[in-house]
């Protein structure tokens, strides 16, 4: 029983071994694509014109920043000034070229493409 409640507080292993890392992110793996899905796309408003609501991007790297921020503060009204360093991720979006149109109507299984308009100058 001792063995058993020991092995509920480690995080995913086998033998005793301290823990590497919060138990937030587990099991800790690779991603199973380097491409990014797109879960969600924003609500379109039907009186604004065409236009491109999202696009693809995939990340490069990570980096940091130095920046200055400011608030104020209400005891004095005084504004308050410091430098911060933070954490900034740096996206690679592929140069985009539209060449059709699909529309889709809702169904019972979900959407169902109801026209389609290939461009034929590529």
């Amino acid at each position: 029983m001792i063995f058993w409640l020991t092995l509920r507080k480690m995080s995913c292993r086998k033998f005793e071994a301290p823990r590497h890392g919060s138990l937030a992110y587990c099991p800790k793996k690779r991603a199973s694509s380097i491409k990014q899905r797109e879960p969600a796309v924003p609500k379109d408003n039907v009186s604004d014109k065409p236009h491109l609501t999202s696009f693809l991007s995939y990340k490069v790297g990570m980096t940091h920043i130095l920046r200055i921020s400011s608030r104020k503060t209400n005891e004095k009204k005084k504004e308050v000034r410091k430098e911060v360093v933070d954490a900034v991720t740096l996206l690679e979006a592929p140069p985009m070229k539209i060449f059709g149109i699909r529309c889709y109507t809702k169904g019972i299984n979900g959407l169902l493409l109801k026209d389609e308009i290939l461009s034929k100058n590529l």
